[in-house]
């Protein structure tokens, strides 16, 4: 399968789709994560993503969230019919439990986990991966990755 050119998101791993956000969220790198989204739903092949927010430093400002909010919200069938499961790595506690009442509030379109250990969060992704019958190469090499990166640390 060619993969698409993207910015912000890699796809080296597909059918595991990994974000790395950085310490700011601005308009321009929304106008990045939307096209970046856009050219996965295009590939029309299923996937699990993960997202690592470690860098961020701050919320995005009220414009900027309510544009990703919106943008995400027009687009749920398109993540439900493609996005098998969703981590989001938080380090921040306070993150965390915002994240986690908003998705109480506003369920996610697909089974989501809010986590802090990456290797909880990979095992969600690979049973759901299994569940869907996605190729899980890409997930153990990235869940090798993961874990040399954390011994070298």
């Amino acid at each position: 399968m060619l993969l698409p050119v993207t910015k912000v998101i890699d796809l080296k791993y597909f059918p595991l789709v990994v974000l790395v956000l950085p310490p700011q969220l601005d308009m321009s790198y929304a106008d990045l994560l939307e096209h970046d989204t856009r050219a996965i739903f295009t590939l029309r092949s299923r996937y699990v993503s993960i997202t690592d927010s470690s860098a961020v430093a701050g919320m995005p400002d009220a414009k900027t969230r309510t544009r990703m909010g919106d943008w995400a919200k027009s687009h749920e069938d398109e993540f439900r019919r493609w996005q098998v499961a969703n981590a989001l790595m938080v380090s921040s506690a306070i993150v965390r439990a915002g994240i986690s009442a908003i998705h109480w509030l506003a369920p996610p379109p697909v089974p989501t986990v809010v986590e802090t250990d990456w290797a909880v969060a990979l095992a969600f992704l690979r049973k759901h991966a299994e569940q869907d019958a996605l190729d899980t190469t890409g997930l153990t090499a990235f869940s090798h990755r993961q874990r040399a990166h954390a011994s070298a640390s």
